[in-house]
C-alpha cells in the first residue's frame, strides 16, 4: 500500500516535469522512470526503450537520489582550450575584418594567421571548427576570382549572362 502511494506519486511529479521539460535526453529518461513507476520490471522498461535494465536502475537510483536534477545531464570538463577567450576574440576580429576586406581566407592561412598571433597550433580540421564557431563560412571563393582584376569579372559575367540568353 505505502509503495502504490509512493509510486502513484513519483508518476504525478514525474507526469507534470514532463509536460514542461522540452530537452529529449531528460523526456526520455523521465519516460522510462515514468513506465517503471507505472508497475513495469527495469527488465520490460529496458527493453521498451531499448536499453539495458542497468541504465534504468541508473537513472531510477539517481532520480531518487536528486530528483529531476538527477536525471538532467552532467557538465563534462574536458581540456582547457589553448586558446584564451579574449585572445581568440581578438583574433576572430581581425580575422572577420580581414576577410571582408580581402574576400575569403583558406583554413590554412587562418591556421597561420592564429599560430602567429597567439602562438598556438591546431590542426586543419580543428581550424575549421573554430572558424565554423565565429560564424565564417566554409566554403571560400576561389582565389582566381576573389584577386581578379575589376574589368574582368565583369567582362566574364556579361559573357556568362549573354549565353544563357540564347
Amino acid at each position: 500500500m505505502i509503495l502504490l502511494m509512493k509510486n502513484s506519486y513519483q508518476l504525478y511529479k514525474i507526469n507534470k516535469s514532463l509536460k514542461r521539460i522540452k530537452d529529449s535526453k531528460i523526456r526520455e529518461r523521465l519516460l522510462m522512470l515514468k513506465t517503471y513507476y507505472g508497475g513495469a520490471s527495469l527488465r520490460v522498461a529496458g527493453d521498451h526503450y531499448v536499453c539495458s535494465y542497468g541504465t534504468i536502475k541508473h537513472w531510477k537510483d539517481r532520480y531518487e537520489a536528486h530528483g529531476l536534477r538527477g536525471v538532467r545531464p552532467r557538465q563534462r570538463s574536458g581540456a582547457p582550450r589553448k586558446l584564451n577567450q579574449e585572445k581568440a576574440l581578438e583574433i576572430k576580429r581581425e580575422i572577420v575584418q580581414k576577410t571582408a576586406r580581402e574576400g575569403g581566407w583558406q583554413a590554412k592561412q587562418i591556421r597561420e594567421y592564429i599560430q602567429e598571433k597567439a602562438g598556438v597550433t591546431y590542426s586543419i580540421r580543428h581550424t575549421v571548427r573554430i572558424a565554423q564557431e565565429w560564424g565564417l563560412s566554409h566554403i571560400t571563393p576561389r582565389p582566381q576570382y576573389v584577386y581578379a582584376k575589376e574589368a574582368d569579372k565583369k567582362a566574364f559575367l556579361k559573357e556568362k549572362r549573354g549565353n544563357t540568353l540564347q
